[in-house]
């Protein structure tokens, strides 16, 4: 059996191309190199190089050997961290959606079912789902559609209707339901976070300005420091906490979202409970 420090010394002199060049970049004597070469060379019982009084290169068998040398290098590198990624992935549930609600709801569910797993999230401003799951990108994805695609599982997640909050005794303020076009040309609050609402907005609103926050502490900071309206939601309203703010529903159908969960069928029996449970 070739010891690892062999391997490193035939690639080096393959990649140099003389021994003296090998030595200098491994950092050991040329006669040194050359012990290792013949010791190589008597592991396999047949001659890997060819040789004259001054000279030693390859031959056809050496260069076959060289190629395996590589790989077995690069085998060994990566046992420990693809060992550990694997590892990791066994406690690891990896989320992508178009939401960040949608997707802090199914992580306290995740920590409710899997306490000890660890949870990482993706923000997809429109998942394709099934290229995300069957690519093994993501355990769980929440998509805006169901999927007909049979290897893969989906169920009804969540609803959420978009909200507009706005200051009190604002004329807007006055209605019980308003609609996109009510909201013509105004600049309107919003954060990063709501993924695939900043595009139905864009889309249904004419001449909007959305001033997208990325930070959430500075959202909140301008909703409380001007009057500004702020896009909201029916699963957490930005006014809950402040008396001096009216949320209300837009009624557009466009303003309406249900998610889906999705996950592969072979992952299902891991998730199975989540699904049973949403």
């Amino acid at each position: 059996m070739l010891e690892n420090y062999l391997l490193e010394q035939l690639v080096a002199f393959a990649d140099a191309g003389t021994l003296s060049k090998a030595a200098q970049a491994l950092h050991i004597t040329q006669p040194a190199l050359s012990k290792s070469m013949h010791r190589i060379e008597s592991l396999f019982g047949i001659p890997l190089f060819h040789r004259t009084h001054s000279h030693i290169e390859l031959n056809a068998n050496g260069k076959i050997a060289v190629q395996y040398a590589r790989r077995a290098l690069k085998a060994n590198h990566e046992i420990i961290p693809e060992t550990l990624a694997f590892y990791r992935r066994q406690h690891t549930i990896r989320i992508a959606g178009c939401s960040t609600i949608a997707i802090h709801h199914l992580i306290q569910i995740c920590q409710d079912y899997y306490p000890t797993m660890t949870l990482t999230t993706s923000l997809i401003s429109y998942p394709a789902a099934p290229a995300l799951l069957q690519n093994d990108d993501y355990d769980l994805v929440i998509a805006t559609r169901a999927t007909n695609d049979p290897q893969l599982i989906s169920k009804p997640f969540l609803d959420e209707r978009l909200m507009l909050s706005v200051p009190a005794g604002t004329p807007l303020a006055k209605h019980k339901k308003v609609s996109f076009r009510d909201l013509a040309g105004m600049n309107i609050l919003a954060h990063a976070g709501s993924g695939v609402w900043i595009n139905i907005c864009r889309q249904q609103i004419p001449k909007v300005n959305l001033l997208v926050q990325e930070n959430m502490q500075s959202l909140d900071q301008l909703v409380k420091a001007s009057a500004l309206p702020v896009f909201s939601s029916s699963l957490t309203t930005v006014d809950k906490q402040m008396a001096d703010r009216v949320t209300i529903p837009i009624r557009d159908g466009a303003a309406q979202i249900s998610y889906y969960l999705l996950c592969t069928r072979t992952n299902y029996r891991n998730f199975k409970d989540i699904f049973a449970g949403i």
